[in-house]
């Protein structure tokens, strides 16, 4: 099995207009942290449920754990994991705590990843 590019090459060569191109569309460091953080916080049947009900808006922990039906402490705790990777936020009203999706982007991301699952 070969195991370095000059073992499959005749020739070394840059094709500059790839590299320029790929170096363009390639994300920067922290940018691509902080996407790998969300695509974790989403690696989660129970958490993609999760957002999925907060898709129509904010709902309490209480009535997102009949939802989905989980404990009210096993929903705090995916969504401890949902709000440290930036995909939801909280508001507290007295005891009541109401959670809601961070901004669009995250349904949009669960948008296309089910219609590439439904092209398959």
């Amino acid at each position: 099995m070969p195991k370095r590019l000059s073992d499959v090459c005749d020739e070394n060569h840059l094709d500059d207009a790839k590299v320029r191109a790929a170096q363009a569309r390639m994300v920067e460091g922290l940018t691509a942290t902080r996407l790998s953080d969300a695509f974790r916080g989403m690696s989660d049947a129970s958490r993609i449920r999760i957002l999925s009900a907060l898709g129509p808006g904010e709902i309490s922990v209480y009535d997102l754990a009949s939802v989905v039906a989980m404990t009210q402490s096993a929903v705090s705790h995916q969504l401890a994991t949902l709000r440290d990777a930036g995909l939801v936020r909280f508001r507290k009203d007295g005891r009541k705590v109401y959670y809601s999706l961070e901004d669009e982007h995250v349904l949009g991301m669960l948008d296309a990843a089910l219609a590439s699952r439904k092209a398959k």
